[in-house]
């Protein structure tokens, strides 16, 4: 979801396209955020960091948990589709 703090006419006037758009650009701008924070946290890791207990200096993807994503596999991707299904109060029509 994406949250581009605008009014409901506003929202209402947008075309998919635009809306897709303007989310991407909040998306880039979240994530521009997010490395210069983690920077951050990995300059006081690296100043307070125990060299002999830790000989890798922290980065700044140490401190990016939404960069170190795995892919998942099609099973994976299914099982939480059947899930939300579920939880939706929907049901699986594929055939047995």
């Amino acid at each position: 979801m994406c949250d581009l703090g605008l009014s409901r006419s506003d929202f209402l006037s947008l075309t998919p396209r635009e809306f897709d758009i303007l989310c991407k650009r909040q998306s880039e701008i979240e994530k521009r955020w997010d490395s210069r924070f983690a920077s951050v946290m990995a300059l006081l890791a690296n100043i307070h960091r125990d060299s002999k207990k830790r000989k890798r200096p922290y980065k700044t993807e140490d401190f990016m948990p939404t960069e170190k994503r795995q892919k998942q596999t099609w099973q994976e991707q299914l099982k939480t589709v059947e899930m939300i299904t579920r939880r939706m109060g929907g049901e699986d029509r594929r055939l047995p």
